[in-house]
């Protein structure tokens, strides 16, 4: 009988393990530079250029927050 609760208390176990992993969001990495004002301002322009291109709603989001950023 006590094997049956120790293989039962070992797949709740697995089970939660599992879906932590499923559930954890992936890290994001920043990356640290340093650019000059004429730098970013260049880059906001570019940024403002594609706004015209069609965009997947992931791409419109990042072009969204890059243009903030620079801002």
């Amino acid at each position: 009988m006590a094997n049956i609760f120790n293989d039962l208390n070992k797949l709740v176990n697995t089970v939660q393990k599992v879906d932590k992993l499923l559930s954890e969001k992936p890290k994001t990495q920043y990356i640290t530079k340093r650019f000059t004002e004429k730098e970013i301002d260049f880059l906001y322009s570019q940024l403002c250029r594609v706004e015209d291109f069609e965009h997947t709603d992931e791409e419109w989001s990042l072009l969204t927050k890059l243009k903030k950023k620079l801002e």
